[in-house]
């Protein structure tokens, strides 16, 4: 059993007995998995069957991710492993350093999440880091979940964002010393709320203008999903400041006009 332990947390991904240089290791190899562009834009595999179902079609600056299609996932060190198609989120700090990893499960046909007691799990060193889509400067917005900022850049494709993965862990994201506006994509529920409040309070306190991004459902993905782009579009136009939705919004505005 020793042997057998031993052997995973050298040669799988996401092992609960791995050591916490692992997911630098991984993530400095993910040049071997499939771009995640790759995968979804053209239809490879699964990535355009999950997208579909996200409601997340239009990608762009989208280096963090990654597709893998046999990653491994099992439940406790002693279960069977198995292995599944997975999308790869790299997590960074503000100097770009990797400091841990994400992975989704996606079940086989590319339906959805895998039918797994987890599909998702993060590991490494995630308190105040995230998974970053753009490179912030003045203006950037942050939140929970993957999803839920990929949505809100379908919509912003000029907005950096990042995505913390978690409530507790968007309450302490650390905060680019270049910016000067922060929105908060916040979850409509009791965690989601007072995390985005705690942001905002942080934020506030070291002299940055913050604004919290309120959904029209449970989450900006769920907005996207059951009301679309141009719905989710005007919604959040609403909320901005007016120099930012014109800064923000002109790619996607331009193609609609």
């Amino acid at each position: 059993m020793g042997s057998r332990r031993a052997r995973r947390s050298h040669s799988t991904i996401g092992s609960p007995l791995m050591a916490l240089s692992a997911p630098l290791r991984l993530l400095q190899r993910m040049t071997a998995s499939h771009p995640l562009l790759t995968s979804w834009t053209k239809r490879v595999q699964f990535g355009l069957r999950a997208g579909a179902k996200s409601g997340i079609m239009a990608l762009h600056g989208c280096g963090a991710l990654r597709f893998h299609p046999r990653c491994y996932h099992w439940t406790d060190a002693d279960s069977p492993s198995q292995t599944w198609p997975a999308l790869i989120a790299k997590v960074t700090d503000l100097a770009g350093e990797i400091t841990g990893a994400h992975r989704t499960w996606l079940s086989r046909d590319g339906s959805g999440k895998a039918p797994l007691h987890q599909p998702r799990r993060a590991m490494g060193h995630l308190l105040g880091h995230g998974v970053r889509f753009g490179v912030a400067s003045d203006v950037m917005a942050a939140g929970e979940g993957i999803e839920t900022m990929l949505s809100l850049r379908s919509v912003l494709p000029k907005l950096p964002v990042v995505a913390a993965l978690s409530a507790n862990h968007l309450s302490v994201l650390a905060l680019p010393p270049t910016l000067r506006r922060l929105y908060v994509a916040r979850d409509d529920d009791a965690d989601g709320q007072r995390a985005a409040e705690r942001l905002c309070d942080r934020a506030r306190a070291a002299g940055v203008e913050a604004h919290e991004l309120v959904p029209m459902h449970d989450d900006l993905n769920a907005d996207l999903r059951d009301r679309g782009a141009a719905a989710l579009s005007a919604h959040l136009r609403a909320q901005l400041v007016p120099d930012d939705a014109e800064r923000f919004m002109a790619e996607l505005v331009s193609g609609r006009s």
